[in-house]
C-alpha cells in the first residue's frame, strides 16, 4: 500500500477519534445545560417556598441569577454552535476518505454509510440542531425571566408579563437565528479560514 494510502488510513482514525469527541461534547454540553438551568430554577423556586412572598428583594435576586444564568447559557450556546461546526468538518472529511477507499479499491462493494462530502452545518432534521434550538429557547426563558424580575422589582406591574412573553419570543429567535446563519455560511465553507 502506497505511503499516501497509509497517511489516509492515519487520517481516517484520528478523524473518527475526533467525530466521537464532538459527539460526546455535544451531549456533554447538554447536560451542562440542563444541569445548570433546572437547579437555578430550583434554587429559585427553594428560595421563594422560604420567604412565602416575592417582595422587591426576591425580585431582585431573581433578577441576578436569571442574568448569570442567561449569560452562562448563552456561552453553552456558542460552544454548541462551535461543536457543530467542528463535527461537520469532521465528518465530512471521513466521508471523503471513505468514499476515496470504497471507489477505488472496492467498487462493487455495497457502502451503507456516508460519503457526501457537502453535509450542511445547519440541518433542520439534525438532532445536533434541536438541541441547538433548545438552548435558544433557554436563552429566550431566562431573558424574559430576567426582564420580568427587573419590571416588578421596579414595580411596573402593568406589562411585565407580556414585556417579558415578548422578550421571550424576540430573543429565542434571534439566538436561533443568527446561529442556524453563522452555520449556514461558515459550514458551507471549504477554505482553511471557514471555522477561525
Amino acid at each position: 500500500m502506497a505511503e499516501s494510502e497509509n497517511f489516509l488510513i492515519i487520517e481516517y482514525q484520528k478523524c473518527f477519534e475526533h467525530l466521537r469527541y464532538y459527539d460526546d461534547r455535544s451531549l456533554l454540553l447538554m447536560r451542562y445545560l440542563f444541569t445548570l438551568t433546572t437547579s437555578v430554577a430550583t434554587a429559585l423556586f427553594a428560595i421563594y417556598k422560604l420567604k412565602q412572598t416575592c417582595d422587591a428583594q426576591y425580585y431582585l435576586l431573581q433578577s441576578f441569577m436569571s442574568l448569570i444564568v442567561l449569560i452562562a447559557i448563552l456561552l453553552l450556546f456558542l460552544s454548541m454552535i462551535q461543536n457543530r461546526l467542528y463535527f461537520v468538518f469532521i465528518a465530512r472529511q471521513l466521508n471523503s476518505i471513505r468514499k476515496y477507499f470504497t471507489e477505488k479499491h472496492h467498487p462493487d462493494f455495497d457502502n451503507q454509510l456516508y460519503t457526501t462530502t457537502n453535509c450542511p452545518a445547519f440541518k433542520l432534521t439534525s438532532a445536533h440542531t434541536f438541541q441547538i434550538f433548545g438552548a435558544a429557547t433557554l436563552c429566550g426563558l431566562y431573558a424574559g425571566l430576567t426582564i420580568f424580575s427587573i419590571n416588578k422589582y421596579f414595580d411596573f406591574e402593568s406589562g411585565a408579563l407580556v414585556l417579558a412573553t415578548i422578550t421571550f419570543v424576540l430573543f429565542t429567535l434571534f439566538i436561533w437565528g443568527s446561529g442556524s446563519i453563522y452555520l449556514f455560511i461558515k459550514g458551507s465553507k471549504k477554505s482553511d479560514d471557514a471555522i477561525h
